[in-house]
């Protein structure tokens, strides 16, 4: 199963200051998972933040999320959807 490519649709909770979308970013990129696309709006002293990745590897993806659950610039996941292509 970590053999397995799909890509993902995140939905998180951050605080909105400088640096979020970096941090969030580079560990995706440590992670060998490339980033499609981005949007983020601003909610006060949060944002929302919905990420979806290009195809990368089961294994690639779970790490960076877990990494990212961790990091305290993020208050929490709202959603992971998996989105598999042909």
């Amino acid at each position: 199963f970590d053999k397995v490519e799909s890509s993902m649709f995140i939905r998180l909770s951050v605080k909105d200051q400088p640096g979020v979308l970096a941090k969030i970013a580079g560990t995706f990129g440590e992670n060998n998972v490339s980033i499609e696309s981005v949007i983020q709006e601003g909610r006060g002293e949060t944002a929302e933040l919905v990420i979806i990745t290009h195809d990368a590897k089961e294994k690639d993806l779970s790490s960076s999320v877990g990494t990212i659950k961790a990091l305290s610039v993020v208050d929490d996941i709202d959603s992971i959807i998996r989105v598999y292509s042909d």
